[in-house]
């Protein structure tokens, strides 16, 4: 590799030491999640590891829930944002989202993430539309969408939200996103000392779609964590050129 990830293990150490969470910690091969289990000072917080795209050992994250505990315009908007992190909040492709994610919690037709992503995927968007309509004959989420896709570029945006809804769907990435059990933003209020880490392995690093899934779970959690009036300290390794000084660094949530 022509690069090394330089972990901000100095400041993180200081963060623990200090109770002061929640925690989020880019973890590339999880070398900072195996100190932190190795040292038994820390036993006091609540540790999670985030691994789409790998093995089934990892926590899990039912993103769609969180909805439930927010605003709804507020939240469709920071996860469809973090989604399509490229996109504008006026681009097509990001308003469509939000008219899919507020329909999904709105009614409750899907159980997570994976399940949308299954529907999104495997058909044509108008057709999946069309077929809501067809049992929710009158909804306003469903009819914006639908004069959406009548604009110029709306075939792209249906392209990119399939495309994208695809790498959800995998059951690789979809275990980590299934309802029903594992962390949950709401319990930050009462117990704060919790910490999180994303340790995308070598394979995931390599493929761009997979890092693409790390970027959501990082721009979800900390827009959504801010919605629960209890936001996330972030913490990521520097990318580093060999032969390059190494410098931690740590980014405020």
């Amino acid at each position: 590799m022509s690069s090394v990830f330089v972990p901000d293990s100095h400041a993180l150490t200081a963060a623990l030491d200090a109770a002061d969470g929640p925690l989020l910690v880019l973890d590339p091969c999880g070398e900072l999640w195996t100190q932190f289990w190795q040292a038994s000072r820390w036993r006091c917080w609540q540790a999670w590891r985030l691994m789409p795209g790998q093995t089934p050992e990892g926590d899990n994250w039912d993103v769609l829930r969180e909805l439930q505990g927010v605003k709804a315009r507020e939240g469709v908007a920071a996860l469809s944002g973090a989604l399509f992190p490229g996109e504008g909040p006026a681009s097509l492709t990001h308003r469509l989202m939000v008219c899919i994610l507020t329909f999904a919690e709105d009614t409750r037709c899907c159980a997570d993430l994976p399940t949308l992503a299954g529907r999104l995927w495997a058909d044509d968007l108008w057709a999946v539309i069309a077929r809501w309509s067809r049992q929710y004959r009158v909804h306003p989420a469903l009819q914006a969408a639908q004069t959406l896709l009548t604009q110029w570029g709306a075939g792209e945006a249906a392209q990119a939200i399939r495309e994208r809804m695809a790498v959800y769907h995998h059951p690789h990435v979809a275990e980590t996103f299934l309802a029903g059990y594992g962390f949950r933003l709401e319990t930050l209020r009462a117990r704060p000392g919790q910490i999180l880490f994303l340790t995308p392995g070598i394979r995931c690093l390599e493929d761009p779609a997979l890092m693409a899934v790390y970027a959501f779970i990082t721009g979800a959690l900390r827009a959504l964590s801010v919605l629960h009036y209890q936001p996330f300290t972030l913490f990521q390794p520097t990318l580093t050129h060999q032969g390059e000084g190494h410098e931690d660094r740590k980014q405020g949530a």
